[in-house]
């Protein structure tokens, strides 16, 4: 078969195209070393954009991965500072105890200070720092933990959540009544 460079079609192969295609998506377009790519609904992106986008995409979904799988071990500050708490996997739940205290001598006994508050006379001698305050603390959602929250200040054990709200910042909720009154605290990582 040979092509013959005089002849002329007098009607398109495909109209539609206007290239002698089959079909004429439009999909790529070359322009000064760009690809623009036609969107299904007509709307032109350069594959610069295209790719951007799916790298932020993918980014955001490693984050978000990242996050969800996120706990709340390490060492942590008290909102005023007062103590340090360091939270560690306990079985399958959270625990934490006091590590460090803002004031380790209590200045009217030159002793360290001991836990004076608690409800159980037997247990008042006993030092503060290696106290549980965070106890058996389980998974309650994303980056979300219910237990037990034992309050040193007070000497009882309350209801309790722990939720995880940035790398760094921890609230730490103590609930009566059910839920019903909670108080929180936003615990500040220490390490």
């Amino acid at each position: 078969m040979s092509i013959d460079p005089t002849r002329q079609e007098t009607t398109p192969r495909y109209p539609a195209s206007g290239l002698g295609l089959a079909v004429a998506p439009k999909r790529f377009t070359w322009q000064a070393g760009t690809t623009t790519v036609r969107t299904p609904g007509g709307r032109k992106d350069s594959m610069k954009t295209l790719c951007s986008n799916l790298a932020t995409a993918c980014a955001l979904l490693w984050l978000a991965a990242g996050a969800s799988a996120a706990e709340p071990t390490g060492t942590w500050r008290t909102e005023r500072d007062l103590a340090q708490v360091r939270i560690a996997k306990c079985g399958e739940a959270l625990c934490g105890v006091i590590v460090a205290l803002k004031d380790p001598i209590d200045p009217a006994t030159g002793h360290p200070p001991t836990d004076t508050e608690n409800e159980d006379a037997a247990q008042r001698k006993r030092p503060l720092i290696g106290v549980q305050v965070v106890i058996g603390m389980k998974p309650a959602g994303a980056a979300k933990w219910t237990g037990r929250l034992y309050n040193a200040e007070d000497g009882k054990t309350y209801d309790g959540n722990l939720e995880l709200t940035g790398a760094n910042s921890l609230k730490v909720e103590g609930c009566i009544m059910g839920g019903l009154l909670c108080q929180a605290q936003i615990w500040t990582r220490a390490n």
